[in-house]
């Protein structure tokens, strides 16, 4: 899913279990069976980085995922500068 944006199986994984829920701890991620052998604090900073996930800014332990059909919108424009960072790699 994330693949078209530079981002593997890992990300994807994880993208879909803080989307699942309205919102998750990062400590509740590391028990799911699915996420087991996820570098999780990497995975997680990129999915922030590319503005998948954003932090609660009154808990930064508990994350939120950005919609896919905002998170991952094609861009507007058919160079990168019309691009948001997370996907000028995949624009040009």
């Amino acid at each position: 899913m994330l693949d078209v944006i530079g981002l593997d199986a890992s990300h994807t994984a994880v993208y879909r279990a803080i989307l699942a829920q309205p919102s998750v701890r990062f400590a509740d991620l590391s028990s799911q069976p699915d996420l087991v052998g996820i570098d999780l604090a990497q995975v997680v900073d990129a999915l922030e980085q590319g503005g998948l996930v954003a932090r609660r800014a009154t808990d930064r332990d508990l994350l939120v995922a950005s919609p896919p059909s905002i998170a991952l919108r094609p861009c507007s424009s058919s160079t990168s500068a019309g691009c948001p960072p997370r996907t000028r790699r995949s624009c040009s």
